[in-house]
This record gives structure tokens, C-alpha cells and sequence, in this order.
């Protein structure tokens, strides 16, 4: 168990962008971004206007640039770069060794997201962070788009939303920059983050976007 420990189950289909939505949470001072290093940078970070640019370095170096391939996911955040694996219903009964940094970075009241890809995968979480919030990415029509060009190992079919979650409509926002950050300005504040900055939501937002709408039509 991890003292003081806070995480976020972000639920979603595979290809329906709730790595991206974890990411603009991970923008915030209030979260960690979902890499060992950068969370041990986190720990000891000056919150100022570099503090966020850095963050949002991190975020674009995400974003594959050219022709998407089953590279994507090489390029992105996640367990396998915070813990060493990804949680999923395989672990819900080995003990997981949790990094010294995620016990430091509870200490400091930070929060961590998680992918799931059903609520199955989340019920593990509670043996290791006491407080748990749970949020469910709805983006069916850009999970079908994406899913098969970014990750073939994954069934789309086999999702199961997570009960009272908060509800994030991503194929209702992803095509309108205004529309996503009003959405994500909500999303902060159910968290009650203090800290939602447009513009460094917006420009990680374009560059994703951008990246997509390049893409050859499927």
C-alpha cells in the first residue's frame, strides 16, 4: 500500500485517445507524467512557467511524427515507463513492486493515471493506492479509426465501462479545439486542480491533432 497514494483509472477503449487525455492531465503540477525519470524530476521541480514547458516537451515527444505504423505505442507514457509493466487483470494477485518515486510523489500529494481497458483492470488498484478516482473516455468512432493502425493486440470489443465514472466525451470534442477545452477545463475541475492552462492543452492538442489529420484516410 502506498501511503497517501492518489491514482486515476483512466477506462477506454484501445485507440479511443485516453492516452491523451492522461497526458493533458499529466500537465498539471498536480499530476505526474507516466515515466520514472519524469517523476523523480517532478519531485525536486520549481513550479513555474518552465516547470509546465518542460511537461509539455515531454507530451509532444509523444506524438508520432509522419505515417502512423504499430510503433505508435513505442512512442508513449504509460506503466511500462512508471513501473515496469502494465496493469491489467494478469496482476491482480501478484504483488506489484511499486517504485521508492510513486511513494514519494504521494507524500507529496501528486496524483497518477492508469490505463484500463476495462473495469476489470482497475480493481487491483485499490491494494495499492488508497484513493481512487475513475474516469471513462468515450471515443468509439476514433477507437475504430485508429485502434487496428496503432495496435493490433488489443479486442475493441471486449471493453466494459467503469460504474460512476466521470464521463469524458472525446468523439464529441476531438474535432473542435474549443469544444475539447472547455471538456478538459471541466475535467480539472471535478479534480479540483487549480492549475487548467488553455494555451498548454491547446498547443499539445493542435500537435495531436495535426499528427491525425495528416494521416491517410482509413
Amino acid at each position: 500500500m502506498i501511503t497517501n497514494g492518489r491514482t486515476i483509472a483512466v477506462n477506454f477503449r484501445p485507440g479511443a485517445g485516453g492516452n491523451f487525455v492522461q497526458n493533458c492531465l499529466g500537465l498539471s503540477r498536480h499530476c505526474v507524467l507516466r515515466d520514472r525519470d519524469y517523476v523523480s524530476w517532478q519531485l525536486d521541480a520549481t513550479v513555474d512557467a518552465n516547470f509546465y514547458q518542460k511537461k509539455l516537451s515531454w507530451v509532444l515527444d509523444t506524438i508520432q511524427i509522419g505515417t502512423f505504423s504499430t510503433t505508435w505505442l513505442g512512442y508513449e507514457l504509460g506503466s511500462h515507463r512508471l513501473i515496469g509493466f502494465l496493469f491489467s487483470d494478469s496482476v491482480k494477485t501478484t504483488d506489484a513492486d511499486i517504485p521508492a518515486v510513486l511513494h514519494q510523489a504521494a507524500e507529496q500529494g501528486l496524483w497518477v493515471t492508469h490505463t484500463a481497458h476495462n473495469h476489470g483492470w482497475t480493481e487491483h488498484l485499490i491494494r495499492y493506492w488508497p484513493e481512487v478516482r475513475y474516469i471513462n473516455v468515450r471515443g468509439d468512432s476514433w477507437a475504430q479509426r485508429w485502434m487496428n493502425i496503432k495496435n493490433h493486440a488489443l479486442d475493441w470489443n471486449e471493453w466494459e465501462a467503469s460504474p460512476d465514472a466521470y464521463e469524458f466525451d472525446l468523439d464529441a470534442t476531438i474535432n473542435s479545439e474549443l469544444n475539447f477545452l472547455s471538456a478538459m477545463g471541466s475535467l480539472y475541475e471535478w479534480l479540483e486542480w487549480d492549475d487548467f492552462d488553455q494555451d498548454l492543452v491547446a498547443e499539445y492538442y493542435r500537435a495531436y491533432k495535426q499528427a491525425h489529420d495528416q494521416q491517410p484516410t482509413l
